[in-house]
């Protein structure tokens, strides 16, 4: 009973301890985040997203005012800046609603060193969040290639 009880303490201190390592290594974003915008594209589908914290919302066309595609919501995994200025993003997240909800999905975002164009390439859906999975980029001629320019506010 003795040697069952002392495994079963030491298995939840090693679980707390890997769970505690995994927190401190996820980023925490900051409120004025380069990802935090209205982004646009006419030529994409949906034509409107915005970024926000803890989440994204999508409109399928630019004049649409409220919510007319998916939300969901988002975490922003790892952030950094190449040596050419611009910053990327790993982000984790999860569709709430739309046709994709309640699918989990990983993407790559770029936001210019201008802040002002964000590419991304999504890949879904996944079953949790892979740090593993290393991008090379984003690539235009990928089928889950999107590319969106930041509103005039």
């Amino acid at each position: 009973m003795c040697k069952s009880v002392a495994l079963c303490l030491v298995v939840a201190l090693l679980l707390m301890i890997s769970i505690s390592g995994f927190a401190d290594d996820q980023y925490i974003p900051t409120p004025n985040e380069e990802l935090f915008a209205t982004w646009t594209n006419k030529d994409m589908q949906p034509q409107k997203t915005v970024n926000f914290s803890g989440g994204y919302r999508d409109y399928t066309l630019l004049a649409d005012t409220e919510s007319t595609g998916g939300e969901g919501t988002e975490q922003i995994m790892t952030k950094w800046t190449d040596k050419s200025g611009d910053i990327w993003y790993k982000i984790f997240g999860t569709a709430t609603k739309g046709q994709y909800s309640g699918i989990k999905f990983e993407s790559i975002t770029k936001i210019s060193k201008s802040g002002k164009v964000k590419e991304s390439v999504v890949i879904a859906p996944v079953n949790f969040y892979n740090p593993d999975w290393l991008w090379q980029g984003v690539d235009p001629s990928l089928h889950n290639y999107s590319i969106y320019y930041r509103a005039e506010e």
